[in-house]
């Protein structure tokens, strides 16, 4: 199998997904033994909007990237505002189903721990190899 930077960058990305699942499934298991299964829960949704938005910010990253600069520019300011606007959307709709919003936002801080852990990996790797 070929890999293009392309499918190298997404076989990346997935495999960055499976490790902040994996680590969600651990973390909320663990908090919901110690506290509740609501703290648990509400912790994986967290986790699970972070993986959503991430998905969502690459795909308009690689759009905006086939655009000229100022529609790749707008492209990008309008997909912040997308973003922000689902996230308000859900942070609503989990309190209104009764997740703990303390520990929603645990959980967006684990997801985006374990996507920066794993950048910084990935660079130190990159620079390792270059040397």
């Amino acid at each position: 199998m070929i890999l293009t930077p392309y499918s190298e960058s997404a076989h990346q990305i997935q495999h960055l997904v499976k490790i902040q699942i994996g680590v969600a499934v651990i973390v909320a298991l663990v908090v919901a033994f110690f506290w509740n299964v609501t703290a648990g829960l509400s912790m994986l949704f967290g986790v699970i909007v972070v993986i959503a938005t991430g998905w969502h910010t690459r795909r308009e990253l690689e759009n905006a990237a086939r655009l000229d600069v100022e529609q790749g520019k707008k492209a990008l300011l309008k997909s912040a505002v997308i973003r922000f606007l689902f996230v308000l959307l859900i942070l609503f709709s989990a309190y209104g189903l009764g997740l703990h919003l303390l520990w929603l936002a645990a959980g967006f801080f684990i997801g985006q721990l374990v996507s920066y852990s794993f950048f910084l990996r990935m660079f130190y790797q990159q620079q390792h190899t270059q040397s």
